[in-house]
């Protein structure tokens, strides 16, 4: 990759070469700018940064935002025109809803011939994230909210869905630690078959009992399994 002019082939440079080499530098850096305004927000470049007499394709320009947009926003450098502001999307890009640039949080606009617009990169952590339809058999329906993962009701066949406020039981208990009776996890039909240690079986040997239902007040340390409906010793 190289400049405009070399200056290692000139016996005498230019000026006027050694401006347009300054400006084809400028053309690939990022304008740090102060911002103003929300939805219509004004762009002032940083003194001693390139002059931004036209948007050119694929310059991008850094602010600070000065406020958080509440619907579509648009953005200006000077005093050139005021164009809309997009976000990137997987069905394209989407003029702004409200929320996309947040007061305080750092900013870059892409200009896009193509769009007549910027490509806006405003990174936002985001708390929640929502899921709208039914699932279909095998999926999992859940969203966050506050942190916390929640279910979505539905009904369906084969519909794998979280209740609010549900717990999920591990996926293997041998070998987790032990409970006592009254800790073990609500027999179900997805645990069935699998084992763990009780801390307290009112059994001194299982061998004397085994498959009586398991029951706790006891001082023992025995094993037990759950049939999908029930513990039990064994």
């Amino acid at each position: 990759m190289a400049l405009p002019t070399l200056f290692a082939n000139l016996s005498v440079g230019t000026g006027a070469e050694l401006d347009a080499n300054f400006a084809a530098v400028g053309a690939i850096g990022v304008i740090p700018c102060a911002a103003a305004g929300t939805n219509a927000i004004t762009l002032t470049p940083a003194a001693n940064t390139p002059t931004v007499s036209a948007y050119a394709n694929y310059a991008i320009f850094s602010f600070i935002a000065a406020g958080t947009n509440t619907t579509v926003a648009t953005a200006r450098v000077g005093s050139l025109a005021a164009l809309p502001i997009y976000k990137d999307t997987l069905s394209g890009p989407l003029v702004l809803s409200g929320g996309e640039i947040v007061a305080g949080n750092a900013v870059s606009l892409t200009y896009d011939s193509a769009l007549a617009g910027f490509h806006v990169r405003a990174v936002v952590a985001a708390t929640q994230v929502f899921i709208s339809g039914t699932p279909t058999a095998g999926q999992i329906a859940a969203w966050a909210n506050a942190n916390t993962v929640q279910g979505q009701a539905t009904t369906g066949t084969g519909n794998v869905v979280l209740a609010t406020g549900a717990t999920l039981a591990p996926a293997t208990l041998l070998g987790t630690g032990s409970y006592t009776v009254a800790t073990l996890p609500t027999p179900a039909a997805g645990i069935k078959g699998q084992r763990t240690f009780v801390t307290d079986a009112t059994l001194a040997s299982y061998a004397v009992g085994i498959a009586a239902a398991a029951t706790g007040g006891g001082s023992h340390f025995l094993p037990v399994f759950c049939d999908g409906t029930a513990w039990y010793y064994g």
